[in-house]
This record gives C-alpha cells, structure tokens and sequence, in this order.
C-alpha cells in the first residue's frame, strides 16, 4: 500500500494470482477489516477504498489507494515505492529525495497561502 501511495497510487486486487488467473476471496467484515488494519498501520495512515466486485462469478475486492501529500509513507517492512509492476524497497537517499519532494509541494502550498493571505 505505501509502494503505490508513495508513487502515483493505484489498484491491489484480492483474489487474483500473479499470472492473471481468478481466484475470487473472502468479501466479508473480517477480511476488509483486516485489509484496513493495516492501511492503518502504516505511517501516516494510508487511506484506502475498498470495493467488492464480482468478475467471471468470483467476488474479489478492489483496494484504491490515491497517491499521498504526505510522503515519504512506511509500513512495518519499511519505506517502499511502486515502479512498474514491483514495490522497491527505498534507501536512505531515495526515502531523503522523496521527503524533500513532499516538503518542496508542501513549500510551494504555502507560500500560496500566504499570498493569498497578504493580498
């Protein structure tokens, strides 16, 4: 989760093996409490949305996750960010680079807002 929100977001599908084959999964209370268990667990929180779907008679359960303003994001394996079809866990250069990222949009933001405010 924090691979994609630390990148540009994106979409993790439960019940769908890695060659593309449908599977289908457990769609009730426990299995998406679990899910955001541990989008809660990360830090900051990943706010996640999940939908259930049904495809080919299968139930699977979509999770979107928006790209984060407040990069870099970790979870209990560490920081990570999505390029291409692999999460890449970051190294300590990658995990600085991406906070000055955040602190240069947060920057921008408010030098926005005190514009806005002085005008």
């Amino acid at each position: 989760m924090v691979a994609f929100a630390n990148a540009s977001g994106g979409k993790i599908i439960v019940g769908v093996v890695d060659d593309g084959g449908i599977t289908g999964c457990s769609t009730d209370n426990t299995a998406r409490s679990k899910i955001q268990d541990i989008a809660n667990n990360c830090d900051p929180r990943v706010p996640i949305h999940i939908k259930t779907v049904r495809y080919e008679g299968a139930k699977l359960l979509v999770i979107s996750i928006d790209e984060s303003h407040d990069k870099p994001m970790r979870c209990s394996k560490g920081f990570s960010l999505r390029e291409g079809p692999n999460s890449q866990k970051l190294t300590r250069n990658e995990i600085l680079a991406l906070a000055a990222g955040a602190r240069g949009s947060l920057n921008s933001i408010c030098k926005s807002v005190e514009v806005l405010i002085i005008q």
